[in-house]
């Protein structure tokens, strides 16, 4: 059976043990983003892999979610193939457009998208 004072002690060096985890990992990674991570509701701050989930889980940081999206797009092959398609048809053809509030809806389904200081942070969400 535990006495209250070790239960106390058992408490502190486990909260200890996790701000180091967040201070290394803070002071190790870019920092917006690693703060960004912090934030998510499925980050599990007690993990003793916490910095191992961030690097596994960060996608990227954008400086605009346009970049965001654009990197999306370029990750599923849309902008290959819009480049060949452009490719292939006359000049006088209409320009193609992005619609990027549809994009902007599928990446927010996908990922957790977090702005943090003038960033945008993509993670993958817990699966």
């Amino acid at each position: 059976m535990n006495h209250p004072e070790q239960e106390r002690r058992d408490l502190w060096e486990a909260t200890t043990e996790q701000r180091e985890r967040i201070r290394r990992g803070y002071s190790s990674y870019y920092q917006s983003a690693f703060t960004a991570f912090l934030t998510l509701p499925d980050t599990r701050l007690e993990s003793p892999q916490l910095l191992d989930e961030f690097e596994t889980r960060h996608v990227g940081s954008f400086a605009t979610l346009q970049e965001a999206c654009e990197e999306y797009l370029r990750n599923i092959g849309w902008l290959a193939a819009a480049d060949k398609y452009l490719a292939a048809i006359p000049e006088e053809t209409p320009p193609v457009f992005w619609d990027y509030n549809r994009i902007t809806k599928q990446l927010d389904s996908i990922y957790h998208v977090i702005p943090a200081e003038g960033e945008i942070h993509v993670f993958t969400r817990r699966s």
